[in-house]
C-alpha cells in the first residue's frame, strides 16, 4: 500500500532546486584524459527547508514524512519556484 501526502506550501521556509543528469565519468590511467557517459536519463533533486523546526507543525511535518514509508509514498508538492 503506498500512501500520498500532499505538502502545503505553508510548511516550507526555503527551497533549492537542481537538475540531475545520468552522466559518469572515467579517467585514463594512462592518457589522464576524461571520457563522459551520457545515460540518457535527468531528474529533478530538491533541498526543501521546513518552517517549523519545533512544535506541533514541526511534528506535523514529521508524521507526513514518515508516512511516506522510506520511499514507498509519494510526496505531492507544487514547486513555488514555476509559474502556473
Amino acid at each position: 500500500m503506498s500512501v500520498i501526502v500532499e505538502l502545503p506550501r505553508t510548511w516550507v521556509a526555503g527551497i533549492e532546486r537542481r537538475l540531475v543528469t545520468a552522466t559518469s565519468q572515467t579517467q585514463s590511467p594512462f592518457t589522464g584524459t576524461t571520457e563522459v557517459q551520457d545515460w540518457g536519463g535527468e531528474w529533478w533533486e530538491y533541498d526543501i527547508e521546513f518552517a517549523a523546526q519545533s512544535g506541533p507543525l514541526a511534528r506535523s511535518v514529521s508524521a507526513a514524512l514518515t508516512a511516506l514509508g522510506s520511499g514507498r509514498g509519494l510526496l505531492l508538492f507544487a514547486d513555488p519556484s514555476i509559474e502556473a
